[in-house]
């Protein structure tokens, strides 16, 4: 019985994925705590972990795409 270990770039992008949005989730709560208006730089955060989830997103729909189409082209030969 074989186990599927997947690719190492999805691993790279989950941990990307995870550390980014541990990473901003920290800030928030941090600067609730240090700052005395912290809603402009907990927004902030807010729209910088949207854009990494989102260019992370791209990466991994980009490879995904570029792997069929290289499947594809290996069963037409």
């Amino acid at each position: 019985m074989t186990s599927f270990v997947p690719p190492p770039h999805k691993d790279r992008l989950r941990a990307a994925a995870i550390t980014s949005q541990a990473i901003g989730f920290i800030l928030i709560l941090a600067f609730q705590t240090w700052l005395p208006e912290p809603r402009p730089a907990q927004g902030i955060t807010l729209a910088c972990m949207l854009l990494a989830a989102l260019v992370i997103a791209t990466i991994k729909r980009y490879r995904i795409n570029k792997q069929r189409r290289q499947s594809e082209r290996n069963d037409a030969l």
